[in-house]
C-alpha cells in the first residue's frame, strides 16, 4: 500500500476514535477505505454509519455500491433502502434498476426507468435501460426505438450503438448492424451517470492509478487545469513510466504550454 494511502487511512481511524458516536466519521473511514478497495472494511463501516444516523441515504447508498459486484442481492436491499430516503435522486434510481435488471428483475428496473424520463439529465440512461429490457422481452421494434431516442439526446454514447448493433444483428439487418458497430468503436465512452456521492467517496483515493483515472476524466470534461494537476500527483507518487509523462504533456499542450509540454513528452521517451 502506497504511503500516502497508509497515511490517509490512519489519520482518518484516529479521527474517528475520538469521535465513535459521529455517523460522519464512520462514513469518512467508510470512504477513505472504499476508495482503496478495502471494501469489508467499508461495509462495517457504512453500517455503523447507518446505526448512527438513519436517516442519511449516503450509507446506503455507499454500501450498495461496495457491493454491487460481489452481491447483489445484498446491493439491491441497500439500494431499495437509499431509494425509500432519497426518492428523487434520479442517479440512484436508475443506478438501482440497472442493478435489478442485471439480477432478472425486469418489471421493478421498468417501473424505476419510466419514473425517470421526465428529467432531462436522466433520459438517455432511462432509455438505454428500457431497450435493455425490450431487447430482452424480444420486443426488438420497442428497443429499437427507445435506442433512436437515446440517440437523439445524446448522440455520442458508445452503450446506444454496441445494443442497436445487437438489435440490427437479431432482425438480419447486416449493414446496419456494421454501421453501428463502426459507430461503437467511434465513440469510445459510454456515458456515465454523474453521482456526486461516488465522487465524493472516489476524491479519497490517494494512489497513483486512481489519480491518473481523475485526470484522464477531467481531459474528457475539459477541464485541463485540473487534468494537470491530477497528473503531477502521478509523478509526484510513482517514478515516471512514459504514459505518466504523455498524460501531463497532453493537457499541457492543450492549455498553451508547449515548452512545458515538449519537455515531458521527451522525458516519456527516455
Amino acid at each position: 500500500m502506497e504511503a500516502a494511502v497508509v497515511q490517509l487511512i490512519d489519520t482518518t481511524r484516529a479521527h474517528l476514535e475520538k469521535n465513535l458516536n459521529s455517523a460522519e466519521a464512520w462514513g469518512r473511514l467508510g470512504m477513505a477505505s472504499h476508495a482503496h478497495g478495502l471494501l469489508q472494511t467499508a461495509i462495517a463501516c457504512y453500517q455503523q454509519a447507518a446505526k448512527r444516523d438513519s436517516t442519511d441515504y449516503r450509507w446506503p447508498y455507499l454500501a450498495a455500491t461496495a457491493l454491487r459486484n460481489s452481491n447483489r442481492t445484498d446491493a439491491i436491499a441497500y439500494y431499495a433502502e437509499a431509494l425509500k430516503l432519497k426518492s428523487n435522486d434520479h442517479v440512484l434510481a436508475i443506478t438501482y434498476a440497472d442493478m435489478l435488471t442485471r439480477n432478472g428483475r425486469y418489471g421493478e428496473a421498468q417501473l424505476l426507468y419510466e419514473g425517470v424520463l421526465p428529467i432531462n439529465e436522466a433520459q438517455s440512461f432511462a432509455l438505454i435501460g428500457l431497450a435493455r429490457i425490450a431487447y430482452i422481452d424480444n420486443d426488438l421494434v420497442a428497443a429499437q426505438t427507445h435506442l433512436q431516442n437515446a440517440r437523439q439526446i445524446d448522440p455520442n454514447d458508445r452503450e446506444i450503438y454496441t445494443l442497436l448493433a445487437q438489435i440490427h444483428m437479431s432482425l438480419g439487418n447486416e449493414e446496419a448492424a456494421k454501421e453501428s458497430e463502426w459507430l461503437a468503436r467511434t465513440y469510445p465512452h459510454a456515458n456515465v451517470l454523474d453521482a456526486p456521492i461516488i465522487e465524493a467517496m472516489h476524491s479519497f483515493a490517494e494512489t497513483a492509478d486512481a489519480f491518473v483515472v481523475r485526470g484522464k476524466r477531467k481531459t474528457e470534461l475539459g477541464d485541463y487545469r485540473g487534468a494537470e494537476s491530477a497528473f503531477r500527483q502521478v509523478l509526484a507518487r510513482r517514478p515516471g513510466l512514459a504514459f505518466d509523462y504523455g498524460n501531463l504533456a497532453n493537457v499541457l499542450s492543450r492549455q498553451g504550454q508547449y515548452a512545458e509540454a515538449l519537455e515531458y513528452f521527451e522525458r516519456g521517451l527516455k
